[in-house]
């Protein structure tokens, strides 16, 4: 029997191109694949990029509407004079303001009086701003019995309407809750303020808007 040579060096070397394209088609599927995972692990980073920005957008739209919040709550407020001193006020409807003594008031919250803000103006032509001051710091010290006590410099947590000037305040904590005094000038008025407020201090940004609004009768 005679071997046909032509015919299986043919059927060889088909088999050998066979296995070449095999090999070929292993690699372009392994460099596709590579390509493959860059452009996963970019939009995996495209993703967290676009987490974070709607993460900041999502902050920024709650801060602003927490700022349009107080405004709406101020547009209820009704102005009021004070009986026993020469100025006037915005106040909210859960508020009261009451003249306790000459020179003293008091804005409560709510029935039991528990939480308020006292109010003191003179005068800034008869008026001592260092002395109203120290006298508040020191006031602060006996109310919780402390030394210690906290200026507050976060300008969102002080008085800032137009024409507000010279702008101290300090905070200390008694035993129940926050104590926080604040002595600025408005206009023709020095005003000093006196926050008792709850122990989550959640009335504070209302006495802060509320005593912006003090004005000269």
């Amino acid at each position: 029997m005679k071997i046909n040579w032509k015919l299986l060096l043919t059927g060889f070397s088909a088999a050998m191109i066979l296995t070449a394209c095999g090999t070929d088609s292993g690699n372009d599927n392994e460099k596709s694949n590579g390509s493959s995972g860059v452009v996963d692990e970019t939009e995996t980073n495209v993703d967290e990029t676009n987490d974070t920005d709607l993460s900041l957008e999502d902050e920024n739209e709650d801060e602003g509407q927490e700022q349009e919040n107080v405004q709406s709550d101020m547009d209820k407020a009704a102005l009021q004079d004070s009986d026993a001193q020469d100025y006037a006020l915005y106040v909210l409807p859960e508020y009261t303001l009451t003249s306790e003594e000459p020179g003293r008031d008091s804005l409560y919250f709510g029935d039991d009086g528990e939480y308020f803000m006292r109010i003191e103006t003179q005068l800034s032509a008869d008026g001592d701003y260092e002395y109203l001051l120290e006298n508040m710091q020191e006031t602060l010290k006996a109310s919780a019995d402390t030394e210690e006590l906290t200026e507050v410099t976060d300008e969102e947590k002080l008085p800032s309407a137009e024409g507000i000037e010279r702008v101290k305040a300090f905070t200390v904590q008694s035993e129940d809750s926050p104590i926080t005094g604040i002595v600025f000038e408005q206009g023709d008025l020095l005003i000093r303020l006196t926050i008792f407020d709850s122990p989550e201090a959640e009335h504070y940004n209302d006495f802060i808007q509320m005593g912006e609004t003090i004005q000269k009768k």
